[in-house]
């Protein structure tokens, strides 16, 4: 699933191609032209705001979001978008992405839905969350309602940096590890930025391009593999119903 890194990738991509374009056609029939004003991102969603009305855009599982001169007519194409001069097309193997007309009211309604963005919480704000929190870390870091953008890949990353085992309960953190964790976070999130992303299944960049962050992963997808710290082999448990990888020796509980 596209998270954080991989959703603000394509924004940044995309907002110098399409800013203040005019958006000739969608897949929405209630569309007329209209210019675009800006390319919002909250948590894993994609929003773009336009002169009466704001577009949702969820890549949920599967989806991908590229630029191409290509055919209309091709596997998995879900809609084109049609600029001034560019088409904006959206890919989806499975047919989970969500593409939604907002109004203003609605727009703002969903996004204080949302918890505090990854990338920009405070880290009071951070630290509040933590502690209010009596559940696992890992739990808690996939609850969108409370911190928006992250997900099983990066969750994983960011904990096994942290030295954070994932069913650690929240509000017993050291102040010292909800510091560091959310000194790791940030720091992981923007170094996954600068690669594009992570490519382990279906993801591409607004240009096609796969991501390489997942070159730097270090337990994601690697169970039975020795510890890149202390060559303990990853253990895999179920954390919230999702396939966890840490080393139990790196990340004492």
């Amino acid at each position: 699933m596209p998270e954080l890194p991989e959703v603000e990738t394509i924004r940044r991509q995309l907002e110098p191609l399409l800013r203040e374009k005019l958006l000739l056609g969608a897949p929405l029939k209630a569309l007329l032209p209209q210019r675009l004003f800006s390319l919002k991102r909250y948590g894993k969603v994609l929003f773009m705001e336009f002169e009466t009305f704001y577009l949702k855009i969820h890549l949920r599982l599967t989806g991908n979001l590229v630029i191409k001169k290509l055919p209309e007519k091709e596997r998995h194409l879900l809609a084109i978008f049609r600029f001034e001069d560019q088409r904006l097309f959206l890919y989806d193997i499975r047919k989970f992405s969500e593409v939604v007309l907002l109004d203003k009211k609605k727009f703002e309604k969903q996004v204080s839905a949302l918890g505090k963005d990854a990338l920009a919480i405070s880290l009071d704000d951070f630290r509040q969350i933590i502690y209010s929190a009596r559940r696992a870390i890992k739990t808690l870091l996939l609850d969108q309602r409370k911190i928006a953008g992250l997900g099983n890949i990066y969750v994983d990353e960011i904990l096994f940096r942290a030295e954070i085992h994932p069913l650690k309960q929240a509000n017993t953190l050291a102040e010292e590890e909800v510091e560091k964790l959310y000194q790791v976070m940030k720091k992981t999130l923007k170094r996954a930025i600068e690669l594009r992303g992570s490519s382990v299944r279906d993801y591409v960049d607004a240009f096609g391009e796969k991501g390489l962050f997942q070159k730097e992963h270090l337990v994601y997808g690697k169970r039975g593999k020795p510890c890149v710290k202390c060559g303990t082999e990853l253990s895999y448990i179920k954390v919230a119903q999702r396939g966890t990888t840490f080393c139990p020796r790196c990340q004492k509980i």
